[in-house]
């Protein structure tokens, strides 16, 4: 399933992750279904997660996701699951990182902040990272830092979804 996701084939992931009952399953067909905007179907799949184990960390994880995705106040909650896992399970760049995109989704970017130079001195080439800082950096009108962690982005993740999508906005501009 996995490598059809990295191949965008995510109906034959989804066909495939059906054949499975577990948690892994369920939170990977969420994962999938909120990358084709299908939140309606990830809740009715969280439901069921909730139902089989509402505390395991994977349950959390996907309910941040949905929140996340669900935008207005539930980004709020989104934030609080996030943050709750780093206390539980110590912070990682993961879980740092999605506290920030939760800020960043709630317009507080100078807040996100010091959450993503945490979340880069423990792992200072992830991509997800980079664009969060890129982002964050613009935000704030820091152009020449933005510039910055884009052009390390275009070194070191060239067929980030970020970087093609900029890419691909740069080329419209130079027509």
């Amino acid at each position: 399933a996995t490598i059809y996701c990295s191949e965008k084939m995510y109906d034959a992931a989804l066909k495939l992750l059906n054949s499975g009952h577990s948690l892994e399953c369920s939170a990977m067909v969420i994962q999938i279904l909120l990358t084709i905007n299908r939140s309606d179907v990830a809740w009715k799949e969280l439901k069921a997660m909730c139902e089989i184990n509402e505390e395991d960390i994977l349950t959390q994880l996907s309910t941040a996701f949905c929140h996340l995705l669900s935008g207005g106040e539930k980004i709020s909650e989104a934030f609080h699951i996030f943050q709750e896992l780093s206390d539980k399970y110590d912070s990682n760049s993961y879980l740092l990182n999605n506290q920030a995109a939760c800020l960043i989704a709630m317009g507080r970017f100078s807040e996100a902040e010091p959450l993503l130079q945490e979340a880069l001195d423990k792992d200072p080439n992830n991509a997800e990272i980079l664009v969060n800082v890129a982002v964050i950096e613009s935000h704030l009108n820091r152009s020449q830092e933005a510039s910055r962690y884009i052009s390390q982005l275009k070194e070191s993740h060239a067929n980030h979804p970020f970087i093609v999508d900029y890419s691909n906005k740069e080329a419209e501009f130079d027509l």
